[in-house]
């Protein structure tokens, strides 16, 4: 008998004109059906994605075709994309891309604060179209006013922050639930991906508020019933066999996932990332005449500190408070930058202190 299979690839998905010609929003690289039809749900009308599978499954690689995707859709001015990567290597070779709206978070304290920081743009961006007379991103951007771009988080793995940290949970499940309720007006989405699917992962809270799911093959029939409301995902094969439970579909479609290789993934990206010579940040640069500056900057300034550092101080002087959230809209830093700059003025306030 004739063996017709074949891989289903990356490039493939990307060259199709269900793609090409696709009108999603955001449109996800999923893979192709058992008819042979290229899948392509639209992320803004999910508007989260839960995805779970056993190690090995097929979740990364999926991770890898639907960021790639988004890649190749829209510009860093467009789309900005908001990493945790508990497992530490599954995204680092992303670490250098422009969309990149903060540094990957490698902690779970990182990951409840990038968290909690989308809550708050999206009650920032609330205010904004409000402002504006507008109930959603796609009216507001539209209407001719500075665009706001999209933002999609990108979670694995979630099982570290709701097992390993049992002490953040709550914090975790809060913010999680409050992103999925007001985050697509906002434009911004969630894609959340565990290798475990069961109540202490994934309470009730979060897979009501995430209805698109995608199961790889999973553990037990009880894993299947959590993800996809019935049993059968324990009897998927390995290597991108899936499930997909859309929102707006009344039955569960069954796909092979796009594939992409490392070498792929690496020319990609750099393409989106070309070796060129690193441009210096202003505010890396030393500071030029400490001695200009007034005495209530100067005695808490050392010869070694930065241009960012200098103007981070200015701020929290003149305007007497301290805190990273501000630092970071006023100086258009990131979370990790104003941190150290709030953590070395808290340390030269001591030092001048004990003078």
């Amino acid at each position: 008998m004739k063996n017709d299979t074949q891989i289903v690839t990356l490039q493939s998905i990307l060259s199709s004109p269900q793609w090409q010609n696709s009108s999603a929003k955001l449109p996800l690289a999923i893979g192709k059906d058992i008819n042979g039809n290229v899948v392509v749900p639209d992320l803004a009308r999910m508007p989260h994605l839960l995805i779970s599978g056993v190690t090995g499954s097929g979740k990364s690689v999926c991770m890898y075709s639907i960021i790639l995707g988004l890649l190749k859709k829209y510009s860093p001015a467009e789309l900005k994309f908001i990493m945790a990567d508990l497992k530490i290597v599954e995204l680092y070779d992303f670490k250098d891309l422009p969309h990149l709206q903060c540094p990957i978070a490698n902690s779970c304290e990182e990951t409840l604060t990038a968290l909690q920081w989308c809550v708050k743009e999206i009650n920032r961006r609330y205010q904004v179209m409000k402002n504006a007379q507008c109930r959603e991103i796609y009216q507001y951007n539209a209407d001719g006013h500075p665009k706001l771009p999209y933002i999609v988080f990108i979670l694995d793995e979630l099982s570290d922050l709701m097992v390993q940290k049992p002490e953040i949970a709550h914090a975790t499940e809060i913010a999680i639930n409050n992103i999925c309720v007001k985050g697509r007006a906002a434009g911004v989405h969630l894609i959340i991906l565990t290798s475990r699917a069961d109540g202490k992962v994934l309470p009730f809270s979060i897979r009501a508020n995430i209805p698109a799911h995608i199961a790889f093959r999973l553990s037990s029939a009880d894993s299947s019933c959590v993800m996809l409301g019935q049993p059968g995902g324990e009897k998927l094969e390995r290597y991108g066999d899936m499930l997909i439970q859309l929102p707006s579909a009344n039955t569960l479609l069954r796909c092979q996932g796009a594939y992409a290789d490392y070498e792929m993934i690496k020319d990609f990206i750099d393409l989106l990332t070309p070796h060129k010579e690193k441009e210096i940040n202003p505010l890396d640069l030393p500071i030029e005449n400490i001695e200009s500056e007034p005495e209530e900057i100067k005695k808490f300034i050392c010869p070694d500190d930065t241009q960012g550092f200098l103007e981070a101080l200015k701020f929290i002087i003149s305007n007497n408070k301290a805190s990273t959230s501000l630092l970071q809209r006023h100086l258009h830093i990131s979370y990790n930058r104003a941190a150290e700059y709030i953590n070395l003025w808290q340390e030269r306030v001591l030092k001048f202190k004990k003078r």
